[in-house]
């Protein structure tokens, strides 16, 4: 059979020479032609697999020859009568290549490929995160980035921009508070493009581009001013200046005049530069503009201080239009090809990079990025001893985005991917379009991901892809943040956020006093510490304190937990501060329910002192791990009416002890016993009389039983002020509690995530007078919904503490790829911002 005939000649070119004594081959579901395209006859001969079907053969055959086509050596016949013939089903054709791929153990092919060529084992060269990094011939880093601005003439102007995602125009006065942001997050440079927006701004000549009070010179020396240590890069072009929308002067002909369109960009790099640019870059493509450009810097005696960089490979295209309705700079008629570079233009732009670098560019950049990876590469090979920067522009960012909202892949993925891929072609430094207003997340995040645009990352949660709380996958390390409780308190703490931020927090200081009608901020500040330890006075202190903090990181360093974090949790008192932090309740409303709730436990303590004598209070009991256990155990056996159920003989006649009750479940050894502090000294001589554990106890400072029986009627106040309205201005008449909120938040009573209105109600009643199973929550954020990093917000480091006894302290490693901080003081604030920067891509690396 000549099996050659089966073979199309468009598909072949020339049919090869077949031995005609060879025995027949074939292909399962494929043609001859098809496995055969593109092997030399030889290769033909040799690799092909022998079946006793002699029209089919199994696609996982077909990979296997290939395979061994690759490893030069030949596949031996089957003996006739010893193959099993191939089934066309699926389930054949799997099991044929399984049991070809066991067979391959003791075969020659895999010992000769492993001992002849031992530098072809690869795959524990980069099986470890550490270890696919170090193969990575560049690691992005925050100083790789440089973020662009578009800045209108409208000087209290922040308009949205419609193609570009969440993307503004911003007026001078606008551009400090968006850029404080990200400054604090580590950003080290910008770029500026005016937008001239006023009526008559443009003309043939662009002559608003150097007006000492136009767009750009106004931010730069504004930028320079607030941001010393920024690095200001300005784009040098007419097109956003010009009435025409082209990159110069225009013949009469509407054609480019060159000359006199290398004078004028000149003279606008000039200005800028003067002006406090750190670089100037022009991005026009008039022939010889950089030879004038440096010539003028040096004239001008500040060559020495200011780079010049080169849109040196600029090409034109399609990807440019979303940049072009953010600047205004669509031309009016025509287009850019006669300057700008053809897309297949490689021999140009190699020559373009050569002239630029000899006409003194200090950096080369190529434009767009993606496309052309390998521009990016003949740049470093030509400008070996120059950065090359590359500029991701607005169309690549949309596209990314569009497949992404597709389902195409993963945001966060795709963002990484593309810019690694931008490095690896040979980049140094990289220009993303600007992402969202919502700083983080980052996400991911431009910033503090250290690698993409706050776009990637904030469009990505707004959409659904980041909180489990939506039910969508996580693009970072899943993150929480929590608040103390009772005992936190300590008389000064306010002084120090009102010193370094008294913008933020005088006013919310104010706002407490107000909402209290009493000066509560007198007593933390002042004391003395008996009355502050009140509780009536610490606990609405201790809360307000801790939503303080959070308000002065969301107003003055941009922090957003509704993007930088995925659940809140609360110790004790803190579960209040959680809730409102995670969206359920109001601020107002909180501090009014945490107020009543102190002031009725207050006298649910005098009461029992009162009713039954003796002194009341909470002691924690410390012991090994694995006691811990055993030891609750035997509190419960004691604190119920059957204790002659108890291991001791001994014990049968011990009754049972009455307004005692485990408090708090803290971490792996410690737990915090409630209620009459005789009684609790009886209940620990029993359990190391008859139970045989000796925990160390701790005297707590605290007068008052909470989470025992003898805080019942606190629980009912609160029952019945959850039951009630709003007193929040212009929430009158409403249910204070909203639900779902913006966080998962979880509660004490039962470590779990709070499930509906009803149910957040129900447990924050039930608080009152139950055990805070912070342990058992700790536990299910770890083991269960994965958190890696915790954040804790308030007075003291207790919290910290606890937290760490089951996840660990510090650092990736003891962490599980997150770690564990506290933000209590003003001092604080940098170094937790800054390991959230550095975590926040170590979403998946265990």
């Amino acid at each position: 059979m000549d099996l050659t005939k089966k073979l199309p000649t468009y598909a072949l070119g020339p049919r090869p020479e077949v031995n005609p004594e060879a025995p027949p081959r074939a292909t399962f579901g494929i043609t001859l032609a098809e496995y055969t395209h593109n092997i030399t006859p030889s290769l033909l001969h040799n690799s092909i697999v022998f079946c006793d079907d002699p029209a089919t053969m199994s696609f996982s055959s077909l990979v296997q020859d290939l395979s061994l086509r690759d490893s030069n050596v030949e596949r031996r016949p089957l003996a006739r009568g010893t193959a099993s013939s191939v089934s066309v089903s699926t389930v054949d054709d799997r099991r044929s290549h399984v049991s070809r791929a066991m067979s391959y153990a003791s075969t020659s092919a895999t010992s000769v490929s492993i001992s002849g060529d031992i530098g072809s084992q690869l795959h524990g060269g980069y099986n470890h995160p550490l270890a696919r990094s170090w193969q990575s011939e560049r690691q992005l880093t925050k100083s790789m980035l440089i973020y662009p601005l578009f800045v209108s003439d409208q000087d209290d102007e922040e308009v949205l921009i419609p193609s570009l995602i969440d993307q503004y125009r911003r007026g001078v006065n606008k551009l400090v508070p968006f850029v404080e942001t990200l400054v604090r997050k580590g950003l080290r440079s910008v770029i500026l493009f005016g937008v001239p927006m006023a009526p008559g701004a443009k003309d043939a000549l662009g002559t608003a581009a150097d007006d000492p009070k136009g767009p750009v010179i106004a931010a730069i020396r504004l930028l320079r001013q607030r941001f010393p240590q920024l690095f200001i890069v300005a784009d040098v072009c007419l097109c956003e200046y010009t009435s025409h929308g082209h990159c110069g002067i225009l013949r009469d002909d509407g054609s480019l005049n060159n000359a006199l369109s290398v004078d004028r960009i000149s003279d606008v790099a000039i200005a800028y530069a003067q002006a406090g640019a750190h670089c100037v870059a022009p991005s026009d493509m008039n022939d010889g503009r950089i030879r004038a450009i440096k010539l003028k810097l040096i004239e001008e005696g500040v060559a020495h201080k200011v780079l010049l960089m080169s849109y040196a490979a600029k090409f034109s295209g399609c990807l440019y239009g979303p940049f072009r309705d953010a600047a205004g700079s669509v031309p009016s008629f025509g287009d850019r090809k006669c300057y700008q570079l053809p897309p297949g233009g490689r021999g140009l732009a190699r020559r373009a990079i050569h002239r630029d670098i000899n006409e003194g560019a200090d950096i080369i950049m190529v434009k767009p990025a993606s496309q052309y990876l390998d521009i990016i590469s003949d740049a470093k090979e030509i400008g070996k001893d120059l950065p090359i920067a590359a500029y991701q522009v607005s169309g690549e960012f949309a596209m990314i985005h569009a497949a992404a909202k597709a389902g195409v892949f993963d945001l966060k993925a795709m963002a990484f991917e593309s810019t690694e891929g931008i490095l690896r072609a040979g980049a140094t430094i990289v220009f993303v379009k600007p992402s969202s207003s919502r700083p983080m997340r980052m996400a991911r995040r431009f910033i503090a991901s250290e690698g993409y645009l706050q776009k990637t990352v904030g469009s990505a949660r707004r959409a659904g892809v980041r909180r489990r709380h939506a039910s969508t996958k996580a693009l970072r390390p899943r993150t929480a943040m929590f608040f103390p409780g009772q005992g936190v308190q300590r008389v000064g703490m306010l002084a120090p956020w009102l010193e370094a931020f008294p913008a933020t927090a005088k006013p919310i200081v104010e706002e407490i006093d107000h909402l209290l009608g009493r000066k509560l901020s007198q007593v933390i500040e002042e004391g003395p510490n008996s009355k502050l330890t009140e509780t009536e006075n610490s606990q609405p202190a201790i809360m307000a304190s801790s939503l303080l903090i959070l308000r002065v990181l969301e107003k003055e360093f941009g922090f957003k937990p509704s993007e930088r974090v995925d659940v809140t949790l609360g110790h004790s008192l803190g579960e209040f501060a959680a809730v409102v932090a995670g969206g359920y309740i109001t601020f107002e409303d909180s501090l009014y329910l945490v107020q009543k709730r102190a002031e009725a436990m207050a006298e649910c303590s005098r009461r029992a002192c009162q009713e039954y004598g003796g002194e009341y209070g909470m002691v924690a009991l410390v012991t090994e791990p694995n006691h811990l256990a055993p030891l609750i155990d035997a509190i419960h056996e004691f604190l119920g009416h059957h204790s002659a159920g108890s291991k001791s003989e001994s014990a049968e006649d011990v009754p049972p002890i009455q307004q005692v009750l485990i408090a708090n479940i803290n971490s792996k050894n410690q737990i915090v016993l409630s209620g009459n502090i005789e009684r609790i000294k009886t209940l620990l001589t029993h359990i190391r009389q008859f139970g045989g554990h000796d925990p160390r106890a701790v005297r707590l400072k605290s007068d008052s039983p909470f989470h025992s029986p003898l805080m019942k009627p606190a629980a009912k106040v609160v029952q019945q002020l959850l039951e009630g309205k709003s007193r929040t201005v212009g929430r009158e008449g409403e249910d204070i509690i909203k639900f779902p909120g913006v966080l998962e938040c979880i509660s004490n009573v039962s470590a779990r995530p709070f499930q509906s209105k009803e149910d957040l109600k129900d447990l924050l009643v039930r608080q009152c007078v139950e055990t805070v199973r912070w342990w058992d929550s700790i536990k299910y954020l770890d083991q269960e919904e994965h958190v890696r990093r915790w954040i804790g917000i308030g007075p003291g480091k207790v919290g910290r503490n606890l937290v760490g006894k089951e996840v660990g302290m510090r650092g990736k490693d003891t962490v599980k790829g997150g770690g564990v901080w506290a933000i209590s003081h003003p001092r604080e604030i940098e170094e937790v911002l800054k390991a959230l920067d550095e975590t926040e891509t170590w979403g998946d690396m265990e």
